[in-house]
């Protein structure tokens, strides 16, 4: 990103103004640089931003810490900065995900809704427009105005379509999250979403059912049932299906020192 010049002002968490002035700003490998007409220079990874928003010829992003930087007056360059900061704040916020190494299957822009039924979690749904990307084995959503999340696949416990609404809902225990405003990408998504979901089941019975050669196909879909790729199952729920579950894969799974 080439050196732009404009205005800035640098908040505290209570809004106090800590510093602004004239500056010029540039992004070099994800970390972002303003260098202020007078006073000492700010410089933070751009993976240290929870939310990024351009009003009014104003580009407001707000760090982890609570404090904002406003850049203004940047003239007919400040189209350009959105874009680039925008572009640069994705990318970075993919890797920070752990997905920057994962095969991308879908993108998309649209608009998401996430409620989380978990106890001791606010009240309320996080909201907002959104670049999706659906990779093999997650889902990451990032907003502009909320921070950046992802979702493993294998954590999805069911999925369909709200046809009254016209999107996409994933359910991840007590956890909503809804998809929508895709426009012509609406079916080509959910069938996309929907094809990883049984692609990343059925890997996993096939790895299930490689080390434990002796199960049938009825007793291997009830051990998968109870332990879906990246979950967990009690020993004892395991036994029930096939006494030598556990045998095999305590053998298999357990370092001689830790075996009981």
């Amino acid at each position: 990103m080439p050196a732009r010049r404009g205005r800035f002002q640098y908040l505290s968490p209570s809004g106090e103004v800590l510093q602004q002035g004239g500056c010029e700003v540039r992004v070099d490998d994800a970390i972002f640089s303003l260098a202020p007409d007078d006073g000492p220079p700010l410089v933070f990874d751009l993976g240290d931003v929870d939310a990024l928003v351009a009003a009014d010829y104003t580009v407001r992003a707000t760090l982890f810490t609570g404090n904002a930087l406003l850049l203004q007056q940047f003239g007919k360059a400040t189209q350009d900065l959105v874009r680039e900061l925008v572009d640069a704040w994705r990318e970075r916020s993919v890797r920070c995900l752990l997905l920057a190494d994962l095969e991308q299957v879908f993108r998309v822009d649209g608009r998401f809704e996430l409620e989380s039924g978990a106890p001791g979690a606010v009240a309320g749904a996080v909201a907002g427009a959104a670049e999706l990307r659906l990779y093999r084995s997650n889902l990451a959503v990032l907003p502009l105005e909320s921070a950046p999340f992802q979702w493993r696949l294998a954590d999805v416990t069911s999925h369909g379509f709200d046809a009254q609404r016209y999107e996409l809902v994933l359910r991840r225990d007590a956890d909503v999250l809804r998809l929508g405003r895709l426009g012509r990408q609406t079916d080509p998504f959910a069938r996309a979403v929907r094809e990883s979901l049984q692609a990343l089941a059925v890997e996993g019975a096939r790895a299930l059912g490689a080390i434990l050669p002796f199960l049938d196909a009825n007793r291997l879909q009830a051990a998968h049932r109870l332990l879906p790729e990246g979950h967990s199952a009690r020993v004892s729920e395991l036994s029930a299906v096939d006494s030598r579950i556990a045998q095999v894969l305590a053998a298999n799974a357990v370092d001689a020192s830790l075996a009981p």
